[in-house]
């Protein structure tokens, strides 16, 4: 069941570390903290292995569940524990009005990941951002192996269902790019 305005806001207000669940995009799970969202979207500061690991944003109409059950409750005393848990992480100035208006608001050239999530046939595009309209985005991809492709992607925005940015993955391919450019 998708959770209502009142639900999200209490957790981002305590700060509550959550387990989003996407049945039907993802067996497996999410982990984070809740930071802001809008009517289509829901922004999150991604933890993966007691690793604040970048923003994730997902449509709220994919999520099935959102969870702070004891698990997340004790690794939330982990991190902060660790001194892992600033105000910092939990602030955000990032517009959510649509996919569109999120990756519009990026810095030229950021290098993103853009998701298509099916249970079919998943799309995973990681690049640089070209630019941004209403119905669809431009993308420079690179492979695994760090080689940039020919060809710029467009991408239906229709067909995102999630984005993230600022992720440990990206930074050390944006350290790589920086290093050989």
């Amino acid at each position: 069941m998708q959770p209502s305005n009142a639900e999200l806001n209490d957790l981002i207000l305590r700060r509550k570390l959550v387990s989003i669940t996407r049945e039907n995009l993802s067996p497996n799970s999410q982990q984070g903290f809740l930071l802001s969202y809008s009517p289509e979207l829901l922004l999150v500061r991604y933890v993966y292995d007691f690793h604040l690991d970048g923003l994730l944003l997902v449509r709220r109409k994919d999520i099935t569940a959102i969870n702070n059950g004891k698990t997340n409750q004790f690794q939330r005393t982990l991190l902060e524990a660790e001194n892992l848990l600033s105000a910092r992480i939990f602030q955000t100035n990032h517009s959510l009005d649509s996919f569109s208006s999120f990756l519009g608001g990026l810095a030229p050239n950021q290098i993103v990941i853009i998701e298509d999530e099916t249970p079919d046939a998943s799309d995973f595009y990681i690049g640089k951002l070209l630019s941004v309209g209403k119905k669809s985005i431009e993308i420079h991809e690179f492979t695994g192996a760090g080689n940039w492709k020919r060809n710029s992607e467009t991408i239906d925005i229709a067909r995102i269902t999630c984005c993230q940015i600022e992720t440990n993955y990206i930074a050390f391919y944006d350290r790589h790019f920086r290093r050989t450019n």
